[in-house]
């Protein structure tokens, strides 16, 4: 039986004044996504085979099925004109045994005006995982990992790129035997010279590089991520990004498989000059938004997102903004408000007004909600329907339920202000204030039981919630 996937829409404007709420239920559930905005009022995102189309005021403007999901999947949408869109995926001949990269043309209202499927069998055994799509001067290239249909679970020892030239209707495949390449990783430089990867070696699938190449797609150079001397690991969603003339943004993971938090790297096309910025905590499990983690219009408004798990009865997913320098200017933490949900933040991105949509998975048994949220450029809303489950917060404590340490985790644009913890009869139990992003409090001497806390920045109440103490 299929569950039921109510889909809530949360719009919210830069200019600090609209607010639209409004819900969507279909029945199916909601795994993936991905979208683009069509012009500077009106948005569209694709939910597995349901086509949305919104403006900017709230309004849906369309809803559709654009193809058969037991058919084909959709991987991604880019812009070749002002009037055109293309999107890229594959389509299933005989499901896991032939597929053909798939290729659709769309003009601005998302009607199909061109389809082409690309039938490619390779040793006629195996089909691929599309791990990424690149526009090349309105020409899509497709990476994709091979699967060995013996054991589809497991990737085979080689990597292929496609190549199709949508006027002469060809495809040119590369292949590549040393790495697999995590999703969303592909980058085309701004000149069209070369192109940048994040893979893992196949030897161990531990070891992360960046990996160039040219513009005709073969192999220039390969870069080891541990040379930054940091920990980092391979994250199955890293994200890179053009970011100026012969610079480039990526985000991965930096710890380990038990406590991770989120990198944000910014690097010119040598590769010889990365510069870094951690989000997060030791204390913490963050990972990567799964889909797409990072994205920007504007240089000093860059968007990261990611989720901290493990941290006790909710689960949170977090927004930071950076500057052109990599220094966090702001930071939100989203979370549900019900221990027997589990977020994920899925999909950030950057709206040419300033603002950012986030799209996250709200996993409450026995329904899986989809969230679109969209937040102005200093990460505000503006007002909260009154039945609203969900709260974009300052800061949150974990672990909660907790025993001897309580540490709470505060935006950098609310430090300075004081945290009070009271017990049930209202008693105030710890009183301090708050200077770090991160604060470990002793509370071995508490009894246990539930408290109650409330945080305050000149005189006004940010933030209130509970603490249980096991």
């Amino acid at each position: 039986m299929l569950r039921t996937l109510t889909i809530l829409f949360l719009l919210f404007f830069s200019n600090g004044y609209a607010q639209h709420t409004f819900e969507y239920t279909h029945h199916d559930q909601f795994t993936y996504c991905t979208g683009i905005e069509i012009n500077d009022s009106s948005y569209a995102f694709l939910f597995l085979d349901s086509l949305l189309i919104f403006t900017d005021s709230g309004e849906i403007t369309s809803r559709q099925k654009i193809f058969d999901r037991d058919s084909g999947y959709i991987y991604k949408f880019f812009r070749t004109s002002d009037t055109t869109f293309i999107s890229t995926g594959y389509y299933n001949y005989e499901p896991k045994k032939k597929m053909s990269l798939w290729i659709r043309t769309y003009d601005n209202e998302f009607n199909t005006i061109d389809d082409r499927k690309y039938v490619i069998q390779i040793e006629g055994k195996k089909i691929w995982d599309i791990v990424s799509t690149v526009d090349f001067m309105g020409n899509p290239v497709i990476f994709t990992n091979l699967y060995s249909l013996d054991n589809p679970g497991v990737f085979n020892d080689t990597t292929y790129s496609f190549y199709i030239s949508m006027e002469g209707d060809s495809v040119v495949q590369k292949q590549y035997d040393s790495f697999f390449l995590a999703p969303h990783s592909v980058l085309e430089s701004p000149d069209m010279n070369s192109y940048f990867l994040i893979g893992m070696d196949r030897k161990d699938y531990l070891e992360p590089y960046i990996i160039k190449f040219d513009n005709a797609l073969e192999i220039d150079s390969i870069y080891s991520l541990s040379s930054l001397n940091l920990d980092i690991i391979q994250s199955d969603y890293p994200n890179i990004k053009n970011y100026s003339p012969g610079k480039f943004l990526f985000s991965t993971l930096v710890g380990n498989y038990d406590k991770s938090i989120v990198g944000v790297f910014k690097s010119d096309y040598s590769l010889q000059n990365i510069q870094s910025s951690l989000t997060g905590n030791f204390n913490e499990n963050n990972e990567t938004a799964m889909i797409e983690s990072i994205d920007y219009i504007d240089t000093t408004n860059i968007f990261v997102g990611g989720n901290v798990l493990d941290v006790g009865e909710s689960d949170y997913f977090f927004l930071s903004c950076f500057d052109q320098d990599l220094n966090i200017k702001w930071e939100k933490f989203y979370s549900v408000d019900n221990d027997t949900s589990a977020l994920s933040l899925r999909y950030v991105m950057a709206t040419s007004d300033g603002g950012v949509i986030l799209i996250s998975n709200i996993y409450w048994y026995p329904y899986m909600y989809a969230n679109i949220l969209k937040l102005n450029a200093n990460g505000s809303l503006t007002s909260v329907p009154e039945n609203s489950t969900y709260k974009l917060r300052d800061m949150f404590l974990y672990p909660n339920p907790g025993n001897e340490n309580l540490n709470i985790r505060t935006a950098v644009q609310s430090l300075g202000g004081i945290f009070n913890l009271y017990d049930i009869s209202g008693k105030e139990v710890l009183n301090t204030k708050i200077i770090d992003k991160h604060t470990t409090i002793d509370t071995g001497h508490l009894p246990a039981g539930t408290y109650l806390y409330e945080y305050i920045i000149e005189g006004k109440t940010i933030e209130t919630g509970k603490w249980m103490k096991k």
